[in-house]
C-alpha cells in the first residue's frame, strides 16, 4: 500500500495523518508570546509516537496553547474512511481486533 498523507482538519500546517496509521508534525516557525514576545522559534517536523491508553493508541495535538488528545484509529478513520466523519458512529471497528493496528486497511 502506498502511504498517503493528509492535513489534519483543524490543524492544517501543524500535523498530517497517513493511511498507514502514522501522524507527523510539520516544520513551522512560531512567534513567541509573553516575556519572549517578538522572538521566533523554529520547530522541526517529526513523526509522533502514539501513547497506549487502555489498549488504544492516542496522539496529542497542540495548537495555539491548547492541546487535544484523540484516538489514532478515529483520526485515520475521519480522514480516510468514506462517510465515517459524517456518520453517527461512536467507535472505530478494528477488523483484526488489534486496536494498535490503525492502518486504514484494518478499520471499518
Amino acid at each position: 500500500m502506498k502511504e498517503i498523507w493528509k492535513s489534519v482538519e483543524g490543524y492544517e500546517g501543524y500535523y498530517e495523518v497517513s493511511n498507514t496509521g502514522k501522524v507527523r508534525s510539520l516544520d513551522r516557525t512560531v512567534e513567541l508570546q509573553g516575556k519572549r514576545k517578538g522572538q521566533v522559534r523554529v520547530y522541526s517536523g517529526k513523526e509522533l509516537k502514539p501513547l497506549n491508553s487502555q489498549g488504544h493508541l492516542m496522539v496529542h495535538l497542540q495548537k495555539g496553547g491548547s492541546r487535544e488528545s484523540i484516538g489514532l484509529g478515529r483520526l485515520v478513520a475521519n480522514h480516510f474512511l468514506e462517510g465515517f466523519k459524517d456518520s453517527d458512529r461512536t467507535y472505530v471497528k478494528y477488523k483484526d481486533g488489534d486496536c494498535t493496528n490503525c492502518s486504514i486497511e484494518n478499520l471499518e
